[in-house]
């Protein structure tokens, strides 16, 4: 087996999945690389930004909300990477 480098991620165990409990053999998902982390963050921001459509469009459902918290999480979840970009 192969070691991950810094900042992979392993995920093993039951996973819910739909409302059902499946199991997941070991994996490593690799950070990925710093350019495509960046673009990421820029398109989230533009997604996220005042004068979005996409986010008006959102807004106007009773699922936006969610939709927010959710493109919300991942940004958040890029931001470290994206600081070192």
């Amino acid at each position: 087996m192969e070691r991950a480098g810094a900042g992979a991620v392993g995920v093993a165990g039951p996973v819910v999945c739909g409302g059902a409990t499946v199991s997941v053999p070991r994996c490593v998902i690799p950070q990925p690389p710093p350019e495509l982390t960046g673009l990421a963050v820029r398109a989230l921001d533009r997604v996220l930004a005042p004068d979005s459509e996409l986010a008006e469009l959102w807004d106007e459902s009773d699922s936006g909300p969610q939709w927010r918290a959710s493109v919300a999480g991942l940004r958040a979840a890029l931001g470290p990477v994206a600081q070192r970009v």
